[in-house]
C-alpha cells in the first residue's frame, strides 16, 4: 500500500522538474533582449563594439538555453559577418537562426534571413543559389503581406540581372520595387533603388536618364544625412557628364566627391573620386594631373587592400577563439547537465530502495540488506560506464569540430587569395585603360605636326605600346590564378590544346566571371573585338548556339 502512493509521488516531482527545465528554453529574458536591441541599433555605425555585444548575448543565451535569444543573436551576427566579410561564417550563423525560426514558425523573420543568405551567395559568386534562396524570402514575405520585405526582395532580383546583363529584367524588378515602396509611402530603400535604376541606365548609354536617378538618390541621402551614398550619388554623377564630353561640369562633381570624402576620411569614396578625376585630367590633356591622380587611386586601393586583409585576419582569428571557448563551454555545461540528472535519478532510486526495503524488513531482513547492497553498487558502476560513454562521446564530437575549425581556416585562406587575384585584376584594367587612353591622344596631337616633333612622338607611342604588353602582369596574375584554381588551366589545356593564349586568357576571365568592359581592358581590346573574341571561342569549345558560356567555364574544373 505504501509503495503504491510514493510511486506516483515520485513521477510527479520529476515531471516537475523537468518541465521548470524545459520552460527556461522558451521564455523572455530581458537582460538579453536588451543586449541584441543595442547591438541591432548600431551594428551600421559601430560594427566592432556591435560584435562584441552580439557574442556575449549569443554565449548567455546558449549558456541559459534561450533559444529565442540564440535565434535573434545568430541572425544579427550572420548579417555583421556578412557586412565585414567573413561569409563563410555568415551562412553558419544565419543557418542556425533559420532552423530555429522554422521551428517557431516566424514565417517574417525566416524572409530576412534567406534575403541574407540570397546576398551572401551572390557575393560568393553562386549566382544560382542566391536566386533560389530569392525567391523563398519572397515567397514568405508574400505570406504575411510584408510589402517593404518584397520591396527588397524585388530590388536585389533587379541586382541580379544587371550583373548578369538582362537589363530589361533589371528594370523591371527595380522600376516594380520602387512602385511598391513609394505606394507604402515607406522612404527606407528609395535611394537604394534611385541608384540602382541609374547605374542600369548607365550601362544602356542612357546617360540622361541616369544622371536624373543618381540626383533623386543623392537628394533623399543628402535629406537624411548618409553622406557615404551621397558621395558615391555626386561621383556617379560626374561620370554620367563625362561620357557625354561636359568635362567643366564632371569636374565640378568628382572635385566636390573627393572634398566629401576626405573630410569624412572615406578611403573606397577617395579611391573612387581620384580614379575619375584622373579620367577627366587625361580627357582635358593635362597628364601630369592625370598621373598624380592616378597614382593617389593606386595607394588608395593598397591601403584598402592592406586594412581589408587585416581586418579579416583579426576577425578570423576572434572567431575561431570564440568558437573554441563556446565548444568548452558547451562540454562542461553538458557534463553538468548530466551530472545533475544522474545524481537526481540516482537519489530517487536509492531512496526508493531504501524504502522498500524499511516496508519488508521484519519478513527479510537478511535478503533486503544484501539485495540494497548489490543494487548501491549496480548504481554506481552504471552511473560511472555511462560518464564515461558521454565523455568519450564528447571528446570525439570535439576533435571533429576542431577538424572542421581548421578546415574553415584554410577556405579563408583561399579567400584572402581570391582578394590577391582580384587586386591583380584591377591594376592590369587600371593601367590598360590608362594607356588606352594616353595612346589615343598622342596619335591625334601627333596630326599636323612638324617633322622632327612627328618623329620624336612616334617613338614615344612606340615606347607606350611596349609598355602596353601586359605579359608581365599576365604572369602575375596566372600564378595568382593558379593558387586559387589550381586545376583549371591543366584540365582545360588537356580538353582543348588548341586554344590559343588569348583565348586562354579570355577562359580564366569568364572563370572570374568580370563585366565585359573589364575584360576588354584587360586584353587591349575593344569591346566588339571582345564579343568577336567570345563568339570564337564559343565556335573552338563546340557550344551550341543557346549553350551559356560562362556556365560551361564553370563546370570545366
Amino acid at each position: 500500500m505504501h509503495r503504491q502512493l510514493f510511486l506516483p509521488i515520485i513521477f510527479t516531482l520529476l515531471v516537475i522538474q523537468l518541465s521548470c527545465t524545459d520552460q527556461q528554453k522558451t521564455v523572455s529574458n530581458p537582460r538579453i533582449d536588451g543586449l541584441l536591441a543595442l547591438a541591432e541599433n548600431i551594428q551600421h555605425t559601430q560594427s566592432d563594439t556591435a560584435l562584441q555585444i552580439i557574442r556575449e548575448a549569443l554565449e548567455t543565451s546558449k549558456t541559459e538555453e534561450y533559444t529565442g535569444g540564440i535565434a535573434k543573436a545568430s541572425h544579427l551576427m550572420g548579417n555583421l559577418l556578412y557586412q565585414m566579410g567573413g561569409l563563410s561564417h555568415s551562412i553558419e550563423h544565419l543557418n542556425r537562426a533559420l532552423a530555429i525560426y522554422q521551428q517557431n514558425s516566424q514565417l517574417q523573420q525566416q524572409g530576412h534571413v534567406n534575403l541574407t543568405l540570397a546576398k551572401v551567395y551572390q557575393r560568393s559568386g553562386n549566382q544560382n543559389i542566391s536566386f533560389l534562396f530569392l525567391h523563398q524570402a519572397r515567397e514568405l514575405f508574400s505570406e504575411v503581406n510584408d510589402e517593404a520585405g518584397m520591396s527588397m526582395v524585388l530590388s536585389n532580383l533587379g541586382h541580379f540581372y544587371e550583373k548578369s546583363e538582362q537589363y530589361d529584367s533589371a528594370l523591371l524588378f527595380q522600376k516594380r520595387a520602387l512602385e511598391l515602396l513609394q505606394r507604402i509611402d515607406e522612404q527606407s530603400g528609395l535611394a537604394e533603388i534611385h541608384d540602382n535604376l541609374g547605374s542600369i541606365y548607365e550601362d544602356l548609354n542612357r546617360f540622361e536618364e541616369a544622371k536624373e536617378q543618381f540626383e533623386m538618390a543623392l537628394e533623399i541621402n543628402l535629406a537624411n544625412n548618409n553622406q557615404s551614398s551621397a558621395i558615391v550619388n555626386l561621383n556617379n554623377i560626374g561620370d554620367t557628364y563625362r561620357k557625354r564630353g561636359a568635362f567643366d561640369q564632371a569636374l565640378s562633381y568628382s572635385l566636390k566627391a573627393l572634398q566629401l570624402a576626405e573630410n569624412a576620411h572615406l578611403n573606397y569614396q577617395i579611391k573612387s573620386a581620384c580614379r575619375d578625376l584622373s579620367k577627366l585630367y587625361s580627357e582635358l590633356g593635362a597628364y601630369d594631373t592625370a598621373f598624380s591622380y592616378l597614382n593617389r587611386g593606386y595607394e588608395m586601393t593598397d591601403n584598402i587592400f592592406n586594412k581589408q586583409i587585416a581586418a579579416e585576419i583579426a576577425n578570423t582569428q576572434a572567431i575561431y577563439e570564440l568558437e573554441q571557448k563556446q565548444q568548452r563551454i558547451t562540454i562542461l555545461e553538458k557534463e553538468r547537465t548530466l551530472n545533475r540528472r544522474i545524481t537526481l535519478f540516482s537519489s530517487v532510486g536509492v531512496a526508493l530502495f531504501i524504502l522498500l526495503g524499511g516496508l519488508v524488513f521484519y519478513q527479510q531482513k537478511s535478503k533486503n540488506v544484501k539485495k540494497r547492497k548489490l543494487l548501491e553498487a549496480q548504481a554506481r558502476l552504471t552511473k560511472t560506464e555511462l560518464e564515461n560513454t558521454q565523455l568519450s562521446e564528447q571528446k570525439l564530437k570535439t576533435e571533429l569540430e576542431n577538424t572542421a575549425l581548421k578546415e574553415e581556416q584554410l577556405r579563408q585562406e583561399l579567400e584572402l587569395k581570391s582578394k590577391s587575384l582580384t587586386k591583380s585584376a584591377l591594376h592590369m584594367i587600371q593601367k590598360n585603360e590608362f594607356l588606352q587612353d594616353l595612346r589615343k591622344r598622342l596619335k591625334d596631337v601627333r596630326k599636323g605636326e612638324p617633322e622632327l616633333q612627328d618623329k620624336r612622338i612616334k617613338k614615344l607611342i612606340k615606347s607606350i605600346e611596349l609598355n602596353f604588353n601586359m605579359d608581365d602582369d599576365w604572369q602575375e596574375f596566372e600564378a595568382v590564378f593558379q593558387q586559387v584554381h589550381s586545376e583549371f588551366f591543366e584540365k582545360l589545356k588537356m580538353l582543348y590544346p588548341n586554344l590559343s593564349p588569348a583565348e586562354v586568357r579570355l577562359c580564366a576571365m569568364l572563370r572570374l566571371n568580370l563585366h565585359s568592359k573589364d575584360m576588354a581592358a584587360i586584353m587591349g581590346i575593344s569591346q566588339d573585338s571582345l564579343r568577336i573574341a567570345r563568339y570564337r571561342l564559343r565556335k573552338r569549345l563546340g557550344l551550341d548556339k543557346g549553350s551559356n558560356l560562362y556556365t560551361f567555364i564553370l563546370n570545366i574544373a
